[in-house]
Formats: structure tokens, C-alpha cells, sequence
């Protein structure tokens, strides 16, 4: 490699080239360079720089997320900015690694979602897309490894979870939550441990599971293997699996299919972009039409094993983030306030029963607080209910 990997293959765009973007604070104080000639030097240099995603779009500053802040990504003080229309397109294409033909669908219009594999094993779940007219990425860095469930900062009883024989379990959160990493760890410690057939179902793949030779793992990828979630979860039923893994529960299908899954004596994990448990089992029932809804509703009651909710808190030193849970179990408490329609009830039951592994998203905050991993700006931030957490955090000094 040269000396920079940012020697390109175009001209550095002029003022006319520019187009509105990110505002930087080191914007008017730094250099701007084109982009790497190998287009695969820049899901490196995101890599290398440890950030979890890298953000383009034609004419604009390439920017990097660091431990959840936006930067400008740079090489020995020179930012870089991507060309402008059909430039842009196949120098995006060459970094999602785009076939004539996705490429052709992306510019008339689609969405595309995609993955690629670098040759180092780094592996990037990518997004193209058009804003403002113009062409646009975003990749997601997926870790090599898979990092044990004791690593990442989790309770305990997520290791019980992957224990599980049968039963829902659901893993949500936001965007960037880091559902995915616990998910791969969760799959990752049932092929390590046990002989199990597991199927997933994702769009597109992202954490690949190698085969322990002891549990067999079937990861099918939408638009590669299958045409939808639903297709591929009644193929799954064929399949003779143990442990299915769902990607996202998009639509009442995919969610009428995955509850049956479970029923039929099937491990099911799956996800959700809910902030807390009582909105997840609500999302889940008011996704069906009226007249399904309450017998979805009884049978979530009788197959829902647990809804985790997780979101990643800044630490107090900057240095990085840490997962703060939400866990609610399926005990007879729950499941029949879940039968009875009142999730109002939830939250009051995941307190009582803390002993049990459960807790409030609010009350892992306040921990975290007193534990001096987070502070209390950062956990207030990222409460849903800041009222309930001054009650936790105020229930830790009264304790001390």
C-alpha cells in the first residue's frame, strides 16, 4: 500500500462539486482529499479507526461514528469527500462490492441492503440509498469475532435464555443498540455448547456462525437464498430446526409465522425496534388485524419466554459505551397480564421480581450510575422515564 491509501483515481471536487452536508468542527481548519482509489480502503480505514459505522454521499464529507459521535473521516489531516452523481454510484458500488445488475436497480431508484466480507475477515452490513438527489451509503461494521455473552457487559440470564428448549425470546432496542452482537453471542454460545439445528432468517446476514461440529447452522440471506421472511419461515417448519432466529418481525406475517415457530415446540429468537417491554408485547399485538389480535394475544402469553430491551450509554470517560437492559421474563405474573390486555402492569411486575433476573431499562441506568460506568446526564438521556429513574437513583443513596 502507498504511503497514503487515499491516492484516488478522480479530481478533487471544486466548490461547484460541493453539496449541503455534516457540519464538522474541524471542518474549515482541515485539508479535503478524494477518496481511496481501492474503494475497499474505506470500510479499512473505518475499521481501523474503530468506528461502527461509515456514512457517504455524493459530493459530501465521508464521516465515521466513534463510539456513537460523528466525525469527519480523515487521512493525515485531510478529509475526504466523495464525487458528485455517477462517479459517486460506481465508487459506492465498488465499496458495497455491487453487481451490474444491483448496481442498475440502485440507480433507478431501490434501496438496496447488502453485506460484504473483506479479505481480512472484516465484514460490513451496508445500506444504499438517495438523499438529496444524490447516491448514498451507510455500512455498519460487524466484528470478526463473536464475543462471549460474559464479555459484553450483559446479565447473566441472557445465558440462560440461549438455554431455552422452546418459547419466544425477543432482543430489542434502537438502531444501534447493539441487538445484533448480543443476538450473534447468544447463537454463537448454542452452537459452542449444545448439538442443535439453527436456522436464521436475515436481511442480509451479518455475524456468520461457523459450525462447531456439534450444532448445525443454516444462515439464509433475503433476496440471495429466499424472497421474504414469511417464505423462509414456513420452509424453516421443513427443515427439522431446532433454534430459528428472525431477523426483524417487519409485518403480521412474518410475527403470525414466528409465534407459530415458537408454538410448535421451536426456539425462537427475533427483534423489535421497541424502547421497553410493555411497548414490545403492544407493537407485536396491534400489528395484527382486530379480529386476530386476542387470539395472538393468548398465544404470545403462552410462548413469550422474554423480551430483552437494550440501548448503549457513553461511558463517563469517553472511551466508549455500555449496554443498559431492560429484561422482562415470562412468568405467570406476566403472562397473565399479557392475556388480560393489561401491559400497563408490565413494568410493576419486572420490578417485583428482580430477584428473578428482571429488570427496568431505568433501574439498569442507575446502577450503571453508581457503578460510575455512566453519568447521570448520560443516563437520563437515555431513560424513557426520567421520573422513574430519579426514584432508582434516589433509592441507591438512601441505601448507602
Amino acid at each position: 500500500m502507498s504511503e497514503s491509501i487515499f491516492d484516488p483515481p478522480f479530481r478533487t471536487p471544486g466548490p461547484s462539486d460541493e453539496v449541503p452536508g455534516p457540519v464538522f468542527e474541524k471542518a474549515s481548519t482541515m485539508d479535503e482529499a478524494p477518496p481511496p482509489g481501492d474503494a475497499g480502503d474505506l470500510l479499512l480505514a473505518t475499521s481501523a479507526r474503530g468506528a461502527s459505522d461509515l456514512m457517504c454521499r455524493g459530493g459530501e464529507l465521508v464521516a465515521v461514528q466513534i463510539n456513537g459521535r460523528v466525525q469527519p473521516l480523515d487521512e493525515g489531516g485531510r478529509m475526504v469527500r466523495l464525487p458528485r452523481g455517477d462517479m459517486a454510484y460506481r465508487y459506492l458500488g465498488e465499496v458495497a462490492d455491487l453487481t451490474e445488475a444491483q448496481l442498475l436497480k440502485w440507480k433507478s431508484g431501490a434501496d438496496l441492503d447488502v453485506s460484504r466480507t473483506l479479505a481480512g475477515g472484516d465484514r460490513f452490513r451496508i445500506n444504499l440509498h438517495h438523499a438529496m438527489n444524490q447516491p448514498g451509503l451507510v455500512a455498519r461494521h460487524i466484528p470478526k469475532h463473536v464475543r462471549p455473552l460474559q464479555e459484553l457487559g450483559l446479565p447473566d440470564v441472557l445465558s440462560d435464555l440461549a438455554n431455552l428448549p422452546r418459547g419466544l425470546v425477543l432482543v430489542c432496542g434502537p438502531t444501534g443498540s447493539g441487538k445484533t452482537t448480543t443476538l450473534g453471542a447468544m447463537i454463537d454460545q448454542i452452537v459452542q455448547r449444545d448439538a442443535r439445528h439453527i436456522v436464521t432468517i436475515e436481511d442480509p446476514i451479518e455475524i456468520v456462525h461457523r459450525t462447531s461440529g456439534r450444532s448445525v447452522v443454516r444462515q439464509r440471506e433475503l433476496g440471495t437464498d429466499v424472497d421474504s421472511f414469511p417464505t423462509a419461515l414456513r420452509s424453516a417448519l421443513r427443515q427439522a430446526p431446532d433454534v430459528v432466529l428472525v431477523g426483524e418481525m417487519r409485518d403480521p406475517e412474518t410475527i403470525q409465522l414466528a409465534v407459530t415457530v415458537a408454538e410448535t415446540g421451536h426456539l425462537v429468537f427475533a427483534t423489535l425496534h421497541t424502547t421497553d417491554a410493555p411497548t414490545t408485547v403492544d407493537r407485536i399485538v396491534e400489528a395484527m388485524p382486530d379480529g386476530q389480535q386476542n387470539g395472538l394475544r393468548s398465544a404470545l402469553a403462552l410462548i413469550l419466554r422474554a423480551v430483552v430491551v437494550q440501548t448503549l450509554v457513553p461511558t463517563a470517560d469517553g472511551a466508549g459505551r455500555v449496554p443498559a437492559v431492560e429484561i422482562m421474563l415470562g412468568n405467570r405474573a406476566i403472562r397473565e397480564h399479557i392475556r388480560k390486555s393489561d401491559s400497563h402492569m408490565l413494568h410493576g411486575e419486572i420490578e417485583g421480581r428482580s430477584s428473578d433476573g428482571m429488570i427496568r431499562m431505568e433501574e439498569s441506568l442507575a446502577n450503571l450510575v453508581r457503578a460510575g460506568r455512566i453519568t447521570v446526564e448520560a443516563a437520563r438521556n437515555a431513560a424513557s422515564d426520567r421520573d422513574v429513574l430519579n426514584r432508582f437513583l434516589e433509592k441507591g443513596r438512601g441505601a448507602r
